[in-house]
Parts: C-alpha cells; sequence; structure tokens
C-alpha cells in the first residue's frame, strides 16, 4: 500500500475509460484483493471501479470483499454498486452481502444511510431469508427495522432460513413479527431444524403448534432418526402423547443395533416390555434391555432365535449364560440353526444344559432336510436326536420336495447330498409319498443343480417311476440327461407300463425341447407306427440330420415324405428338398409338382431350380409368375433357366 503522503492521482475521463474496459474484459486485470485496495488508494474516479464490479462475476470479484471490510469506505461500495445519484442496489447484489451475516452490518448500514431504504420496501423476501440463515440477528433487525419486509405466502421460506441459521433468537424474533406456519409448508422449516440438529429450535416450535398431531411428530422423528439427531429425537418423543404409537421406530432402531436412539426412546418413558427383546440383533442391545428390567427368559422370548437367526455365536452363549433355555417359543432357535445349516451354533444349543423336549425335537430332522443341509442332517443323526423309520421317512420326502414350488437358489445343489445321508441312514424309497415326489421333481418345468444326480440317486434305490401316467418319463425328456431318459423306458418296459400314447407323448416333448438325439431314440422305441409323424415332426424343424436318419431307416410312408416336400419348398428349404429327395420322395410325380408350385408362389427361387434339375415338372403356363420373380429378384440366370425349361416344355 502506498503511504497516505502520497498524492492521489486525477487521471483523464479518457484513461480512466480506457482503464476501466481493460478491466472489464481482462479477469486477469485485478486478481487479489490487494491490488484493488491499491487501485481504491491511487485512483479517486469510482467510475473506473464500478466498470470492474459490473462485470458478470461481480459477487465474485475481490471488490465484493472491500464491502465486508470492517470500515469500508463510501466510495468503494458505491463503485461497486455502479451508484448513481437516485440508483437503487440490486437485491440480488443485497443477499450476496446479507448471507455473510454480522460481517456486513457495517456495509447495509452505510447503504441505508447513503440511499435510504427504499431498495428493501419490496420483495425483500430473499434479502431477510439470507440474512435469517446466516444466523445473524442484528442483520435482521436492521432489515426489518428499516422496512424490510415479507409476505404471509413467503414466511415459511423466511423462516425455513431461520431454521437453517440455528440461531434460535432469529427464529424467536421473526416468529414474532409475524413469520409463522401455514398448514401447507410447515413440513420445511422443521425439517431443516432436524437436518442441522437445533433442538432448541424444534422446541420452539413445538411449543407454538407446529405439529399438532402425535402423526405429523411420528414423521418428525422417521426425519430425526434418518439424520441421527439424537437431540432432537429427544424434544419429539417427550412431546409425544401416544408413545406406543412409536414403537416401529423402537423396534427399527433395535433391529439396527442403534443404542443411542434405543436409549432416547426409553429414557423419554417408552415402556419397556419383554417384546422388545424380540427385535433385539445384539449382545448390547440384549444386555441393555435386561439391565432395564427386560426378562429374557420367558417362555415366549425370541431372543434366542433372533441371536442364531443373526449368526452371532457370542450373542447366542450370553442369551443361554442368561438362563434362557432352548425350549423356549417351541425350540424354534434349534429349528432357525438347522434352517441355515449353522452348524456351530447348533452344536452350541444342543449342548446346554437343558436337553431338548419332545415338542422341540419334533420335525427337527425334516427341517433340515428339507433346507437341504446335509452337514446338519449328519450331526442330528450322529447324536440320536432323529432316526426312526417314520423320522427318516418324513425327512426323505422333505428334501426330495425340497425344489417343488420354489426357487431354491444355491441350495439344490446340496439336495442330492441330503438324499444320499438319509438313504445311507436307512430312509425307505417305498414308503408311500416318495414315489410322488420323485414324480413331481421329475415333472418340473425348470431345471435346478443336482436334479439329474437327485433323480439318479432316487432311481438307484429303487424308488417306483412308473407312477401317475408316466409324468416322471416325460418330464425327464424335457429337463433331465439322455441316460436317465432311457433308464426309466427300461423301468417302464419292465413293468408294463410304456405305453404307445406315452411314447408319443415323449417324442412330441422331445421335440418341443430340441432334444433330438433322445427324439431318435422314443422313434427307435416305437416301431415303424410312429415314423411318419416323426418324421413330419423333424422336418417342420428342419432338423436335417434327424430326417436323415429316419429316412434311413427305410420304413418312413412315402406319404408323409412327399407332404414334407411342399412344406420345404413352402419355406425355402433347399438342404431339406436335397435330403428329401434323396431318401424317395417323389419329384417326378405329383407331389414335385406341387412342391414346385409351393416354390414357385413363395418366389423361392433356389429351391424351384432344385426340383426342376430333380425332374420335378410343371406346365409351361406355370412359368411366367416364376419368371417375373426371378427377374425381380435380380437373378437373370435363374430367369434364363426357366425360359429355357419353358420352351423344351412347348
Amino acid at each position: 500500500m502506498p503511504s497516505k503522503s502520497f498524492p492521489l492521482l486525477l487521471l483523464p475521463s479518457e484513461i480512466v475509460i480506457l482503464t476501466s474496459h481493460f478491466w472489464r474484459d481482462h479477469r486477469l486485470g485485478l486478481p487479489t484483493t490487494a491490488l484493488n485496495r491499491s487501485l481504491v488508494a491511487l485512483l479517486n474516479e469510482p467510475t473506473a471501479i464500478a466498470h470492474r464490479a459490473l462485470q458478470d462475476s461481480m459477487f465474485d470479484s475481490a471488490l465484493i470483499k472491500e464491502c465486508l471490510r470492517e470500515s469500508p469506505s463510501l466510495s468503494v461500495v458505491r463503485a461497486i454498486l455502479g451508484l448513481r445519484k437516485g440508483t437503487q442496489p440490486s437485491l440480488p447484489f443485497i443477499e450476496s452481502l446479507c448471507s455473510r451475516g454480522d460481517g456486513s452490518l457495517s456495509t447495509i448500514q452505510l447503504l441505508i444511510d447513503e440511499v435510504g431504504t427504499d431498495f428493501l420496501q419490496n420483495d425483500c423476501e430473499s434479502v431477510i431469508t439470507a440474512a435469517a440463515s446466516s444466523g445473524s440477528l442484528p442483520l435482521v433487525k436492521l432489515l426489518v427495522e428499516n422496512g424490510g419486509s415479507f409476505t404471509p405466502d413467503c414466511s415459511a421460506t423466511v423462516m425455513d432460513g431461520a431454521c437453517k441459521g440455528g440461531n434460535l433468537e432469529v427464529v424467536r424474533y421473526l416468529w414474532d413479527k409475524g413469520a409463522q406456519l401455514d398448514e401447507n409448508t410447515e413440513n420445511d422449516p422443521v425439517s431443516t431444524a432436524i437436518e442441522g440438529g437445533h433442538a432448541d429450535i424444534l422446541s420452539f416450535l413445538l411449543d407454538r403448534g407446529v405439529l399438532e398431531t402425535d402423526d405429523a411428530k411420528e414423521w418428525a422423528i422417521s426425519e430425526a432418526i434418518d439424520w441421527d439427531q439424537i437431540e432432537c429425537i429427544k424434544v419429539l418423543v417427550s412431546s409425544c402423547d401416544r408413545l406406543d404409537d412409536l414403537a416401529t421406530y423402537l423396534y427399527t432402531a433395535l433391529r439396527t443395533d442403534s443404542l443411542h436412539v434405543v436409549n432416547c426412546f426409553l429414557d423419554n418413558g417408552f415402556p419397556i416390555t419383554n417384546t422388545l427383546l424380540d427385535f433385539a440383533t445384539s449382545v448390547d442391545a440384549t444386555k441393555e434391555l435386561v439391565r432395564r428390567g427386560v426378562d429374557p427368559k420367558h417362555q415366549d422370548s425370541k431372543v434366542l432365535q433372533r441371536a442364531v437367526e443373526e449368526n452371532n455365536l457370542h450373542f447366542v452363549r450370553y442369551v443361554l449364560e442368561q438362563g434362557v433355555s432352548v425350549n423356549n417359543n417351541d425350540g424354534k432357535a434349534v429349528h432357525a440353526a438347522c434352517t441355515k445349516g449353522y452348524l456351530n451354533i447348533l452344536q452350541v444349543l444342543l449342548d446346554s444344559n437343558e436337553p431338548l423336549n419332545e415338542t422341540s425335537k419334533e420335525g427337527l430332522l425334516e427341517t433340515a432336510a428339507r433346507a437341504a443341509q446335509p452337514e446338519v442332517v449328519t450331526h442330528l443323526l450322529s447324536r440320536g436326536i432323529a432316526g426312526s423309520t417314520t423320522q427318516l421317512s418324513s425327512a426323505l420326502i422333505a428334501a426330495v420336495n425340497t425344489p417343488v414350488g420354489r426357487n431354491i437358489g444355491k441350495i439344490s445343489g446340496n439336495v442330492p447330498a441330503t438324499v444320499k445321508v438319509l438313504l445311507n441312514a436307512g430312509a425307505d424309497v417305498h414308503v408311500a409319498g416318495v414315489s410322488e415326489a420323485f414324480v413331481e421333481c421329475c415333472s418340473m418345468e425348470w431345471s435346478f443343480d443336482g436334479q439329474s444326480d437327485l433323480v439318479s440317486i432316487l432311481l438307484a434305490a429303487g424308488v417306483d417311476c412308473t407312477t401317475e401316467g408316466g409324468k416322471a418319463l416325460v418330464g425327464a425328456c424335457r429337463i433331465l440327461d439322455d441316460a436317465i431318459a432311457e433308464d426309466m423306458v427300461l423301468r417302464f418296459k419292465a413293468a408294463g407300463k410304456l405305453s404307445q400314447e406315452l411314447v408319443t407323448d415323449c417324442i412330441a416333448v422331445c421335440a418341443k425341447s430340441d432334444r433330438w438325439s433322445l427324439f431318435e431314440y422314443f422313434v427307435s422305441v416305437a416301431g415303424d407306427q410312429h415314423h411318419g409323424a416323426a418324421l413330419r415332426v423333424a422336418c417342420e424343424a428342419n432338423k436335417l440330420g434327424c430326417v436323415r436318419n429316419l429316412l434311413a431307416q427305410g420304413s418312413v410312408p412315402s406319404l408323409e415324405r412327399d407332404s414334407m416336400l411342399k412344406l420345404a419348398a413352402e419355406h425355402d428349404r433347399k438342404e431339406m428338398v436335397i435330403v428329401l429327395a434323396e431318401g424317395g420322395a417323389s419329384i417326378t410325380g405329383p407331389p414335385g409338382s406341387a412342391a414346385l408350385r409351393a416354390a414357385a408362389e413363395y418366389g423361392n427361387l433356389d429351391v424351384m431350380v432344385e426340383l426342376l434339375k430333380r425332374g420335378a415338372t410343371m406346365a409351361p403356363k406355370w412359368f411366367d409368375g416364376p419368371i417375373r420373380t426371378a427377374r425381380n429378384h435380380n437373378r437373370p440366370d435363374v430367369a434364363a433357366f426357366f425360359l429355357d425349361t419353358q420352351q423344351k416344355g412347348r
């Protein structure tokens, strides 16, 4: 900075204007606050500074900082605002200053003293909101006392800014000046206060009737929990008349192990009952509830089951140490361990001081089998908890039924292993229900991991696969390995149940499922009487290899073969025409003529050429259409061929 004795420069106006344009057009003209201060000291012509300040980015420029100095220069303020006699500062600039809080107090006072208060008379809500958001009570008072006002429609916005600022005195002052909340917008300022953790402001609003209903308070509690604002939660909970209605939030806090929220509810009068323990998911939460008098040992307690479901061995041991019985709630904790496959937890439960009673044991092996947990099944059997013929049979049926009717995902691969454990333990596949479960497993609409292994294991064990009209065999044709389907065929033959109708169904399913090797196997099983229908199916599917194999058997009726010739011509299947022709289709007879006309009708030129080469005939009058088709398809060679053939026919 130059010394005070340094004389101010009185520059000609032309130089000032040129300099101001340079500052306006070049953003780096005055990059620092220090340079701007030097400029103010050197130039006594504020017009130049005004030009600089009026550029688009003026609110970011270093000059604005001059307005926020402890004792701003009136000439600088005038320059920045581009003031001329009788003009008013723009509201956006005033709003920008007010958002700085106390720092802009002297500048606003200077403006009021210099140009009056007209700039505060209209549309001043944004200015007061900015000042309120800064939390500066003196600044808000200065604006309001000098005529700054806001309409009722905007009072909620002003109050929202005050809540954001977090100064209770600002909120109180504006409230007293009429900035109240209406029912359509009251939630915005409340949300702002909660988000900022301003419990004193929230309490102030509640005392004045904001959030009158418990429903509204429940909404606010949800907001406070989301923002983890404990002090706000305390204020809201203590203001609720029906604490029971807040149970959902407390249960959620227990499930998420948010102990500070739990304690906030309980410290503010929420009723403490044994039910709370059912929602605890950690040792710490359980300890806190027990400390407050909750009894974990009551008969219907679910705390042990919850500990198991959380797969928390430390939690399980703690609950057992509190004297909770493994038989509580009908032994559901043990069943949960079996379902989830938590073998280490299951061992701890079974080793507890109290043995399982009959109610807890009931269906335990079946539970593990249904969940496809082979290791758990093995453990239960080794401990003698289950193992009777009835229990083994029920468990076997449950295991086989595991995939039926639901998407079993990853556990499906464990089903064969589970069944194998049960069979090795003596489960009988001949008891009622096993065969039915087997049939359902084979005839599912979808396949699952380990399905073929499961079916093979049961077949090897002697399960009856021939029940329910061959439903299992038809299902095998759709989704199981070829070897399994062929094995079933032998079993059906041995039982005298392989009917022609069943074979026909299998042929159709194989074709529909694109199982062509198995398709040919069933055709060979069916005999000559099914060859015609099989050929039609293979031709319609355009399976050349399958058609060749069927034709090679030599017993395919000519009628089917010939009718397929026309179908191949219609669908432009030249290779199929060749296969059928080589297999004995009547190319030179009426079937060949019918196929030739069909190819001509659909414009399948290559098929027509192939048929004509092989001796198919057509009256000369029919050739006009094919010739036009060939020319339209830019095939002069084919058109010439047809013309030549037509001439020879005449």
